[in-house]
């Protein structure tokens, strides 16, 4: 099993701790386990600490990736969560921190708040989806450090009207962030963690990812997004069931930045 998005406790929002996590990897067999921990510039609670302690991370990370190298392949990720107007200063961070695997994710739009709600206060739905996929395509616009964009519809987990809107309203400017992912010969996320709350479904939905599939695109990751060492590699078997229902072949997994295709099928049959 592999995961290419979960958290640890170096992460603001995370207070499992990083060898737990490993220990129920190998526990359960896992073969791969990406660290994502957050990265978000100017976030608007500042309740919530999402500038990470790069070095304090490096030095753990380094030493448990050499005390289980035997037993399974550790990766050093980070998941970026970008703003417009971050970028130069999340661009200065990685190349100091050097990640094997970036996750680009939206977080923020309008500098305000998805989870408290604030970004959705005075707007309509259709203007929720308007404005937060319009910040999308003007980052990916400008940034191009990635290798993955996360929970492209992470909007709607958060407000039950956005929710609501179908798919069709908004397909037009998915459909032209879809274009430059694919451009930029880079991929996109299956995110598991919508399966396990009341949304019952993956981020994005599965009508994004037979999108992609049908615009050529082909370097799609899997992550559990994991909080808790048990939430890892969740529904792992369900998703490339999914995706090879809907077409692929392969799902991807990167080692410094440098995609690798892995078959679902053999994947699947050595569960």
């Amino acid at each position: 099993m592999y995961d290419y998005h979960l958290h640890s406790h170096f992460s603001g929002d995370c207070e499992e701790e990083m060898e737990n996590i490993i220990l129920e990897a190998i526990k359960r067999g896992g073969k791969h386990l990406c660290f994502t921990d957050h990265l978000d510039y100017d976030y608007p609670d500042t309740d919530i600490q999402f500038e990470f302690d790069a070095e304090g991370f490096i030095k753990s990370f380094e030493h448990l990736k050499e005390k289980y190298k035997d037993e399974i392949h550790l990766q050093r990720g980070i998941e970026v969560g970008l703003q417009p107007h971050v970028i130069e200063q999340s661009l200065q961070f990685i190349k100091y921190f050097k990640p094997e695997f970036i996750l680009c994710s939206f977080h923020v739009a309008e500098k305000k708040d998805l989870y408290t709600g604030d970004f959705f206060e005075g707007k309509t739905p259709e203007e929720a989806w308007d404005i937060y996929l319009e910040d999308i395509i003007t980052t990916l616009t400008n940034f191009k450090e990635y290798s993955v964009v996360g929970h492209l519809d992470i909007l709607k987990r958060y407000n039950e009207g956005v929710k609501s809107i179908p798919y069709a309203y908004y397909k037009e400017k998915l459909d032209m962030i879809l274009k430059i992912i694919i451009e930029d010969k880079k991929g996109i996320e299956v995110n598991m963690s919508g399966l396990r709350s009341d949304l019952n479904e993956t981020l994005p939905h599965m009508n994004i990812i037979k999108r992609y599939h049908e615009l050529g695109g082909q370097y799609i990751t899997l992550g559990s997004d994991a909080h808790m060492k048990q939430d890892i590699y969740s529904h792992f078997e369900d998703v490339l069931e999914m995706l090879q229902d809907i077409g692929f072949e392969y799902f991807t997994i990167y080692n410094h930045n440098k995609p690798e295709q892995i078959s679902i099928k053999s994947t699947l049959e050595s569960l």
